[in-house]
C-alpha cells in the first residue's frame, strides 16, 4: 500500500471506524536509516492504533531501527511493528525484501530476533501461502517455524502465492487464485498462532465468514477505494453500536439482532415477523403512545420513515408530507380500533431494495460528519505546508454509489492540483457533494 495508506489516510479511516488496527505503509529500514525525512512520524491522536510496516532483510538494520523505537516511544507510539514478507513488487525484490524473503526463513528470523533485542514493540509478520511455483502446506509452514521459534505468534497471510517475475504488482493482486482453505488449515494446525487473512475481501459479509476459521482480517485497497464498507465495521465486527452510522440508521443495535442477520444475509430473514417486537417497542413511544398499533405497519418504512426524521434533525429539509402522514394515519388508526388490520399505504418497491436505501442513507449522513470531523485536520496541516492533493486523495472514494460522487471526484481533479489551490478547493467540493445528498435524501421519501 506505498503511497495509499499514508498518515492522511490513517486520519480518515480513523473517523470511521475506532476498533480496526490500522497499517501504516511499508518503509524500509534502510530508508528510516539514512532518509533526511522522518518516515517513522505519525499522529496518534488522530490515528489512533497504529502498526508499523517494515521492509528489509538486514538484522544490522533492524536492530538499528529498534533502538529508535525503543527510545523514543513518546514521539513514535506504535502499536505493533510488522514485517512484510508477502510484497511482490520487483522493485522489492531487488532490495531483497517482500515475498522474496519467503525462500530465506532464517534470514527473516534473525531480522526479527535483531528488533526484539532491542524494542518491545510486538512483532508479526505478513507473508503470502508460497511463491512462484512452490505453493505448498509444507512450505508455509517451514517458513513459519523460524518466526515461531523467535516468538513470533502473530501472522497475516495473503491467501496468494506470489509470482517474483513476470507478473506486475497488480497482476499479483489478482491472477494467482485465494486459497483461503490453506489460510484456514495453519490456524487449525496451529490454534495457538494468532492468524490473520489477507487478499480479496470485499465486504463485511464476507469478513463475517473469515472469522469462523480465523482471528482476523486485512482489508487493503477495498477499504480505501471504498470507505463507506468502513462505516459498520464497528457494529458488525466488534459489536460496538455507538458509531454515526449505527445511531442514524438504527438498525445496528444490541438488541436489534435480525437487522444484523438481515444486513448480512437478507434472504434468510423473514423481516417482518422476527423484527415484529422490536418494531413495536418503538412505535408505544411514537405518537400513538402506549397503543399497539404495529400490525397496521410495515416495519421497513417504519424504519426510513425514521431515518429521514433523524437526517433531518442534522440540518437537511424536513420531511414535513411523510412526517404528516403517518402521524394522520396513526390518529385515524386510534379513532378507529376496528380497523386496525388495516395495512398503511406502501409502495411497490422490494423490502430489500428499501432496507438497502436506508442503510445507504445513513451512510452518507454518518461520512459527512467524518468529514466535519476532520477539518481541524486538515487546517492544522495545510498550514504545515501539506499540499492539498494529499489531503483529499483518501477521500476520493468516500461517496462511491451516491449521486454526484463523479462530480465530486473529478471537482477536486480538476482544481485540487493547481499552484494555489487552498483548503477552499477541499470544502468546497464537499458542499456540492452535500447539495447532491440532501437532493437524494428528498427523493427517498417517496420509497
Amino acid at each position: 500500500m506505498l503511497d495509499w495508506t499514508t498518515r492522511h489516510c490513517r486520519a480518515f479511516h480513523r473517523q470511521l471506524t475506532k476498533h480496526s488496527v490500522l497499517y501504516t505503509e511499508m518503509v524500509t529500514t534502510g530508508a528510516i536509516l539514512y532518509s533526511k525525512s522522518d518516515y517513522l512520524y505519525f499522529r496518534p491522536e488522530h490515528e489512533g492504533k497504529v502498526i508499523l510496516q517494515l521492509g528489509g532483510s538486514s538484522p544490522q538494520q533492524f536492530a538499528e531501527v529498534g533502538k529508535i523505537l525503543q527510545s523514543k516511544k513518546d514521539i513514535y507510539p506504535y502499536f505493533g511493528v510488522n514485517i512484510n514478507v508477502g510484497c511482490p513488487s520487483p522493485r522489492v525484490s531487488n532490495g531483497n525484501f517482500g515475498a522474496c524473503l519467503m525462500q530465506e526463513p532464517e534470514t527473516v528470523a534473525q531480522c526479527v530476533d535483531a528488533l526484539a533485542q532491542h524494542c518491545d514493540l510486538p512483532i508479526s509478520i505478513k507473508t503470502r501461502i508460497g511463491v512462484d511455483d512452490i505453493n505448498s502446506f509444507e512450505f508455509l509452514e517451514d517458513f513459519l517455524i523460524p518466526q515461531i521459534e523467535q516468538g513470533v505468534v502473530d501472522f497475516t497471510i495473503h491467501a496468494r502465492k506470489a509470482y517474483l517475475e513476470g507478473l506486475s504488482p497488480k497482476e499479483n493482486r489478482e491472477i494467482p487464485p485465494l486459497n483461503y482453505q490453506r489460510v484456514y488449515d495453519i490456524k487449525a494446525e496451529y490454534p495457538e498462532l494468532k492468524i490473520t487473512l489477507n487478499g480479496g475481501v470485499n465486504s463485511l459479509q464476507e469478513a463475517r465468514e473469515h472469522l469462523k476459521y480465523v482471528d482476523g482480517v486485512m482489508m487493503g485497497r477495498e477499504a480505501f477505494n471504498n470507505p463507506l464498507v468502513l462505516l459498520g465495521v464497528d457494529s458488525l465486527l466488534f459489536a460496538d453500536y455507538t458509531s454515526p452510522f449505527a445511531d442514524y440508521n438504527k438498525i445496528f443495535d444490541s438488541s436489534f439482532t435480525t437487522d444484523q442477520e438481515f444486513t448480512l444475509n437478507p434472504e434468510r430473514v423473514d423481516f417482518h415477523y422476527n423484527s415484529h417486537t422490536a418494531f413495536e417497542n418503538r412505535l408505544k413511544h411514537s405518537v400513538a403512545a402506549g397503543f399497539n398499533v404495529m400490525s397496521s405497519y410495515d416495519p421497513l418504512l417504519e424504519k426510513l420513515e425514521f431515518l429521514l426524521w433523524q437526517i433531518n434533525r442534522q440540518g437537511a429539509r424536513r420531511f414535513d408530507q411523510a412526517i404528516l402522514e403517518k402521524r394522520k394515519y396513526a390518529f385515524e388508526t386510534l379513532q378507529n380500533p376496528r380497523n386496525l388490520r388495516t395495512h398503511a399505504p406502501k409502495s411497490e418497491i422490494t423490502d430489500a431494495a428499501r432496507f438497502k436505501r436506508a442503510q445507504q442513507l445513513a451512510a452518507g449522513q454518518a461520512m459527512f460528519e467524518a468529514l466535519d470531523k476532520l477539518r481541524p485536520y486538515w487546517e492544522e496541516e495545510f498550514a504545515k505546508g501539506v499540499g492539498i492533493s494529499h489531503l483529499f486523495k483518501p477521500i476520493l472514494g468516500a461517496f462511491n454509489g451516491f449521486p454526484g460522487a463523479r462530480q465530486f471526484r473529478r471537482y477536486l481533479s480538476e482544481n485540487g492540483f493547481t499552484a494555489d489551490a487552498d483548503l477552499s478547493v477541499l470544502l468546497y467540493a464537499i458542499d456540492l457533494m452535500y447539495d447532491k445528498y440532501t437532493q437524494y435524501v428528498e427523493s427517498s421519501v417517496d420509497i
